[in-house]
């Protein structure tokens, strides 16, 4: 097949927040067996030097046929935005929409369909519904990495600022209008757990869904075989730029931190992501309490602790640093909506928290049994390489793609 794919951000490098791995690995995957043309918006942010650009070029068109890159004016998730989302407030379409536009992008996109023959044209995400109409011959595979409207809704749901929780609301409405009248009009639908494909059918009832779970490299991502865990050693991993993630750290320093300290006061923990909040930052003035950003290589930081926490309570799509984690055989302590569309079962794969109470319950008690800790490490393990290594999931890609040409 000869595919057109069209991201909203540079898949490389292939590190940092978990979409950005996802696309990455399954566009590596599928240039490996297709003629894949890569067309990458970028956000300022994201890669902030001209080298940087020129080399994520240079590393994705190892495996691409053709790779180009447009770099945004400016950025959605920087200070300007409330200016940006004050006018988009008065837009009938999505602040992202607007922030993801580039004309000369939309150019390229027309003329690369006048002169190539494409089999279908996969879009990363529903915020670059317009660039449809910049190859309108072509059946569209849409990504969708989390059913947007709803995660924009939870965020709606919890916010206290009556001025962002209108604005929330609005673009809820907005995107769910949308995913409305697109998802049923392309030839497939991408979700990334059966949870979202529940979702987002109710919404957009169309036969047109099919799931592609998020993945993890087996290889990479395995213990080393030695029991190095540092007893009373928590983590959390995931980058705090995604608001789920944020909301959850934010909750965790303010109830359920105290509340372990409280039950043992040796404790200690570890967060790993990119932009970490004022109030997560704060909790660093305790030695207990490390944040350390983003890094390379998350590995060293898995093996240290004993526990992996989870206390995610609103978003979408699946948690892919979860799936890092479980591949490290590392036991997890988790809301049950931070596991959600992952197929785990509590007490096989891990254990249930719902209250700062229920944490110190559950890590109280794997701390106590390492015969325990063992088993869901084990069990953790082994779900992760039977579903979810990414050989496996650039399957149910390219199946996906089978049957948007036959729906085609």
């Amino acid at each position: 097949m000869r595919i057109l794919w069209l991201s909203h951000f540079v898949p490389y490098p292939p590190r940092g927040h978990g979409t950005l791995q996802r696309t990455h690995n399954l566009l590596k995957a599928v240039a490996s067996r297709h003629e894949v043309h890569l067309l990458a918006l970028c956000p300022p942010s994201t890669l902030p030097s001209a080298d940087a650009v020129r080399e994520a070029k240079r590393e994705l068109s190892k495996f691409g046929a053709s790779v180009e890159i447009f770099v945004l004016p400016s950025d959605p998730y920087r200070a300007r935005r409330a200016f940006g989302a004050a006018l988009a407030f008065l837009r009938p379409t999505s602040f992202w929409e607007h922030w993801f536009w580039s004309a000369p992008a939309f150019e390229r996109l027309q003329q690369l369909a006048r002169s190539n023959t494409f089999d279908l044209f996969h879009l990363e995400t529903l915020f670059l519904a317009p660039y449809r109409r910049a190859v309108p011959d072509v059946p569209v595979v849409l990504s969708h990495h989390n059913v947007e409207s709803q995660v924009l809704a939870s965020r709606a749901a919890g916010e206290r600022r009556r001025w962002l929780r209108l604005f929330l609301q609005r673009e809820a409405k907005k995107v769910a209008a949308r995913e409305r009248s697109l998802a049923p009009n392309v030839a497939q639908n991408i979700v990334v757990s059966d949870l979202d494909s529940s979702r987002l059918y109710e919404l957009a009832p169309t036969n047109a869904i099919t799931t592609v779970p998020n993945g993890v490299d087996i290889e990479y991502f395995r213990a080393n075989g030695t029991d190095s865990a540092k007893p009373g050693t928590l983590i959390f991993v995931g980058g705090m730029d995604w608001f789920p993630n944020r909301d959850a750290m934010e909750l965790f320093v303010a109830e359920i931190w105290p509340a372990l300290l409280s039950d043992d006061s040796n404790r200690r923990m570890t967060v790993v992501g990119r932009k970490p909040p004022p109030a997560v930052v704060a909790a660093a003035r305790d030695p207990r309490f490390r944040v350390l950003g983003f890094v390379d290589d998350v590995r060293p930081h898995l093996e240290d602790a004993s526990i992996c926490v989870c206390p995610i309570r609103l978003g979408g799509g699946t948690r892919l640093k979860i799936l890092d984690a479980l591949a490290m055989s590392r036991p997890l302590v988790s809301t049950e909506f931070g596991v959600e569309g992952l197929g785990l079962t509590e007490g096989e794969h891990y254990l249930s928290a719902s209250s700062p109470a229920d944490f110190v319950r559950q890590i109280r008690r794997l701390e106590a049994d390492p015969a325990l800790r063992r088993r869901l490490g084990d069990a953790g393990r082994d779900i992760v390489a039977r579903r979810y290594a990414w050989p496996r999931v650039a399957e149910s890609l390219e199946e996906a793609y089978a049957k948007a040409l036959r729906r085609a």
